[in-house]
């Protein structure tokens, strides 16, 4: 148990919002485990980029701000550490050959893509 006897800094050992929330941990697996156990090294990595700009998108607003940016170096580390297992670059990054797609590395257009028009 955890009171006001206990020594500075023990609650973090009991309690790791960070790198080990016991709510993610039921069923015997860690959640994050399963994911990644279930999608390609690209999905993941989709995954863990976008979980950290989620995470430093709402730093300051929700939780505790070191608590957020934690979150989403968390998953930075986490998407790093598959790297070394897949050891290539993802597709969205790879030397393209010939002319750049119109649309741009995103993959679509918008308007403002769009070459400017006249209004004459």
């Amino acid at each position: 148990m955890i009171d006001d006897q206990s020594d500075p800094g023990s609650w973090k050992a009991a309690l790791d919002m960070v790198n080990s929330p016991p709510h993610y941990q039921t069923g015997g697996i860690e959640a994050i485990d399963y994911i990644q156990a279930k999608l390609s090294p690209e999905e993941f990595a989709g995954y863990c980029r976008g979980n950290a700009l989620k995470y430093l998108s709402r730093a300051g607003h929700k939780d505790a701000t070191a608590q957020e940016v934690g979150k989403a170096i968390w998953y930075l580390e986490r998407w790093r550490g598959s790297l070394a297992r897949t050891d290539k670059p993802t597709q969205s990054y790879a030397p393209q050959s010939g002319a750049p797609s119109p649309a741009g590395r995103s993959g679509y257009r918008n308007e403002w893509d769009a070459p400017l028009r006249s209004t004459d």
